[in-house]
């Protein structure tokens, strides 16, 4: 079982440090929304649904960590393949990360 602890608990560490900052992510988001509401609505909008794209990432980590450790608990043929939510969130990444690069991209350009 050392392996799969060592893989486990990086797995786990990763998502209690994804989900920390996930809830900075949400006080900045919070703050932004009511301090800055002379900003234009896209980039408030903008803001808005990249918040709510790290919502469904923060809850498919939870998912897939959940799903390798507590519901195939002991199962290492469940480690064969891979869980939707784990291919979910790689594919979200993806668009998060393509999205605030062309933002800034647009800020930059503009």
């Amino acid at each position: 079982m050392g392996e799969l602890d060592a893989m486990f608990g990086a797995t786990y560490i990763g998502v209690v440090l994804s989900t920390f900052l996930y809830g900075i992510l949400t006080l900045q988001t919070y703050i932004y929304w009511f301090k800055y509401d002379h900003d234009g609505a896209f980039d408030r909008w903008f803001v808005l649904i990249l918040w709510a794209m790290d919502t469904i990432q923060s809850i498919c980590i939870c998912h897939m960590q959940y799903h390798y450790t507590i519901t195939n608990y002991a199962n290492p043929t469940a480690l064969q393949f891979n869980n939707w939510s784990l291919n979910f969130e790689v594919g979200f990444t993806a668009i998060i990360t393509f999205m605030v690069q062309a933002f800034f991209a647009r800020r930059a350009w503009f």
